[in-house]
């Protein structure tokens, strides 16, 4: 069903503001009647009751003008219903006072007066149809206050009662019919028009609406289309600044669909030269993979896997993957984020070996002290057994016998200088003086077949320690290096400064060092020897051929003096032994 646009009260309201609007000519024109009233009977009337007929009418029409005054269109319709019926009633008073003068001052012997004031109220009557037809019988009251007083007075004078009675009725039908066409007229062009209003509103309204629509769709766009934006930068932030490699693979072929930089940072390859490529070609272990591509499709978990791969430079790596289902480009892919863990595990097993052998020193320490006090008292009772006996061959046998227990109480020394240093001896020395001492002395050991290279590019090299502790270090490296090479081959030390920090260097300080490299391209040594070459007594020579006692030395002293040796080695490829020391202040031997 068809809604109306505009209802009853509202057309009331505004036939209420025409009836406003228009009210102002009927009271002036009542006012100008006035004193034209008043001149037709000025002769006939006394002239007080007729000043005071005057006075109440100009006290009515100044009622009336304010009341209209008061009424605008930002007022209540209540309000402007309640000040139009005030309004209506003072009008009401305005048609009595003319009817009284129809009754009271109608001269009854000039015929001339008479005809003139019974068109002036018949004029009043007509009038007040015409401008108060607005509001439906708001004429009424005047009309019949006005008409009746007059219609009386003719009676009551002898005229025809059947002629003027026609004439009455007459005279009342054409008001009444003129005043209800007027109201209809009127009512239905306020309608008319406030229909058209209502319209156009509507329509104004409709098309505000759509372009407020249009706005906020508009605003909802540019708002998702910024969000999303701004998802896609920071999901590129989150992506490209992991520590982590990302990348995304095909399922099973492990084609390589996106990598982030970290990834191109480790396989040492260009995001262009990545992208299309099959991890397959790195990996040195493709069962695991395979094995749970099926299971990490099916799942929405993440599943966690060691493997080695291999590098486009040759280096073996050893990543720890995580690895999950996602939706890329509107197919179901794998996210791999691959974590570099080479360098954890060696400085895991690094810790747990510098622990072993912190509690090998310990163990050593003990023994070793022991064993000391033994072979004291054995010296001591060979010395005395040499100063009383006469006999060669007896006192050679002593001699023998104290040889052996020195050479041991030197073995001893060895075992205690890998567990406890004599602070006492500290002093800051230069370590490339010692350095090239100890090269002089080791090249005299060196065959021709053996290159002796030296790289001192260390600006400072100055470090606080026992320069001849360091030095039977370097000798025995050195040492070692050599029983490595088994026919042609080269050694090379190489001196630097560093400054560490706690995420390259977890087992030092932070601040500046002086880096030592003791570098050959020998035998090399396997993983199973590195874990135990700092370890006492153990050895890869032959039997006879040495102690096992000179690498578990020189990492005794390493730890004396505060530093850290560190160990690289491929069988096959050689070794490379690099000691690390904190600098010292100070830049004089003293």
């Amino acid at each position: 069903m068809k809604m109306p646009l505009i209802d009853r009260h509202q057309v009331d309201h505004h036939l209420r503001l025409f009836l406003i609007k228009h009210a102002k000519r009927g009271i002036y024109g009542t006012s100008a009647s006035v004193p034209i009233a008043a001149l037709l009977v000025w002769k006939h009337v006394a002239h007080s009751w007729l000043l005071a007929w005057v006075a109440a009418h100009v006290a009515v029409n100044a009622f009336r003008l304010i009341q209209l005054n008061g009424i605008h269109r930002e007022m209540g319709e209540a309000q402007v219903r309640s000040l139009v019926r005030k309004f209506l009633v003072f009008t009401a008073v305005s048609g009595l006072l003319w009817g009284l003068s129809a009754w009271f001052f109608m001269p009854s012997n000039d015929p001339l007066a008479q005809g003139a004031l019974t068109i002036l109220i018949g004029a009043l009557c007509a009038g007040t149809v015409l401008v108060y037809s607005a509001v439906e019988k708001g004429y009424v009251p005047f009309v019949l206050l006005a008409g009746a007083p007059l219609l009386t007075r003719f009676l009551a004078e002898g005229q025809s009662f059947y002629l003027v009675f026609a004439l009455s009725l007459v005279f009342a039908w054409i008001i009444m019919a003129t005043g209800h066409t007027f109201s209809v007229s009127i009512r239905k062009s306020i309608e008319q028009n406030l229909e058209k209003i209502a319209l156009l509103e509507r329509v104004q309204i409709s098309n505000q609406a759509i372009e407020e629509l249009n706005r906020e769709l508009e605003s909802r766009v540019q708002a998702r289309t910024e969000h999303l934006e701004k998802l896609q930068a920071d999901y590129q932030v989150l992506f490209q600044s992991s520590h982590d490699a990302i990348i995304v693979l095909e399922p099973f072929s492990e084609r390589v669909l996106a990598v982030n930089r970290r990834a191109t940072e480790i396989y040492g390859l260009t995001e262009q030269e990545f992208i299309g490529r099959s991890l397959r070609d790195f990996s040195l272990d493709t069962t695991t993979g395979d094995q749970l591509t099926p299971q990490i499709l099916d799942s929405d978990q993440v599943f966690t896997f060691e493997t080695h791969q291999k590098l486009p430079n040759g280096k073996q790596i050893l990543l720890e993957i995580s690895a999950s289902a996602i939706v890329y480009q509107g197919k179901k892919c794998i996210l791999s984020i691959n974590r570099d863990i080479t360098e954890s595990r060696a400085m895991e097993r690094m810790h747990r070996q510098s622990e072993k052998l912190r509690a090998l020193g310990q163990l050593t320490s003990g023994i070793a002290h022991d064993f000391n006090n033994q072979l004291n008292g054995i010296l001591g009772m060979a010395e005395l057994l040499q100063s009383e006996i006469d006999n060669p061959i007896q006192i050679e046998q002593i001699n023998k016998m104290i040889q052996s227990a020195e050479n041991a109480a030197q073995l001893i020394q060895s075992l205690l200088s890998f567990s406890r240093f004599d602070k006492k001896r500290l002093h800051a020395f230069d370590v490339h003086v010692v350095i090239q001492e100890s090269l002089h002395l080791f090249a005299r050991t060196l065959p021709p077949s053996i290159q002796l290279q030296t790289t001192l590019a260390a600006k400072d090299s100055w470090i606080l320690g026992d320069a001849v502790e360091l030095e039977n270090a370097f000798l025995n490296l050195l040492l070692n290096a050599r029983d490595a090479i088994e026919s042609n081959g080269r050694i090379h030390v190489h001196t630097c400064n560093k400054t560490l920090s706690p995420e390259k260097e977890p087992f030092l300080d932070a601040g500046n060092y002086l880096s030592i490299s003791f570098e050959d391209n020998g035998v090399g040594m396997d993983e199973a020897t590195q874990s135990r070459i700092f370890e006492p007594f153990f050895t890869t020579k032959s039997l006879g051929m040495g102690s096992g006692l000179g690498l578990s030395a020189v990492y005794g002293t390493v730890q004396h003096h505060r530093g850290h040796i560190a160990l690289q080695s491929k069988p096959g490829e050689g070794s490379c032994f690099e000691l690390t020391f904190p600098l010292s202040t100070e830049t004089t031997s003293g």
